[in-house]
């Protein structure tokens, strides 16, 4: 899996899973699908983030124990899929154009530019257009009172939504491709400013490799 990524584009998002504790995460999950960025978005991420905040948004764009295909995505019986950072969620929209309704598929209002990227027993892994910015979708699993999970109501001045989405879900807002990340929507990133322009992607992200005491097969395998 991990080389036919990079194949097409998308080293530093492969990279980030293969030294961080991403891939401990994925090799002991059942099933899951991540949404992949390609590496120009993911550069700027890592000028502007910590580790904490970089490993912390990238857990945004996976989903644990499900693999949904495009084709599946089209299909969702809820819009909202929680993702590997916990009490978060993505919301899945579908794009059209002059009242006709194509195939697309948004993810908080980023296209997925590359459906179907790698599709394995239980993995699957589409490519989109940017960075999925967490805080937009976040939920609260209980109020307190021992009452369920229940999505968390959308800012007052959330925009309305745009034509041509079909979000064909409940009124929670809108969501709109976003044109810069929001440092200040990624949890851990208030010192992430000072970093120098300059330098390359940093090696070894997210903390050490968990490859020792349990079996597990390498995500190239799968």
């Amino acid at each position: 899996m991990l080389e036919q990524l990079r194949n097409h584009g998308y080293t530093l998002f492969t990279n980030a899973i293969a030294t961080s504790d991403l891939q401990y995460h994925l090799l002991t999950t059942s099933s899951f699908t991540l949404f992949a960025a390609k590496d120009s978005p993911l550069f700027d991420l890592d000028m502007a983030s910590d580790a904490t905040a970089y490993v912390t948004t990238l857990r945004y764009h996976v989903i644990p124990d499900h693999r949904h295909s495009f084709a599946d995505l089209q299909n969702l019986s809820s819009p909202f899929l929680d993702t590997l950072l916990p009490h978060y969620s993505v919301l899945i929209g579908k794009t059209q154009n002059d009242s006709v309704l194509f195939n697309g598929v948004m993810v908080d209002g980023v296209r997925v530019s590359d459906p179907d990227l790698f599709l394995g027993s239980r993995i699957a892994v589409h490519g989109i257009d940017g960075i999925l910015v967490t805080g937009l979708n976040m939920y609260q699993e209980s109020d307190g009172n021992g009452n369920g999970s229940d999505l968390s109501s959308p800012p007052a001045e959330s925009p309305a939504p745009l034509s041509w989405l079909d979000w064909n879900i409940p009124a929670v807002g809108a969501l709109i491709p976003t044109p810069q990340l929001e440092w200040n929507n990624i949890p851990g990133a208030a010192s992430s400013q000072k970093k120098k322009r300059g330098r390359r992607h940093r090696k070894g992200r997210g903390g050490r490799r968990h490859s020792g005491r349990r079996r597990y097969h390498h995500l190239d395998d799968l």
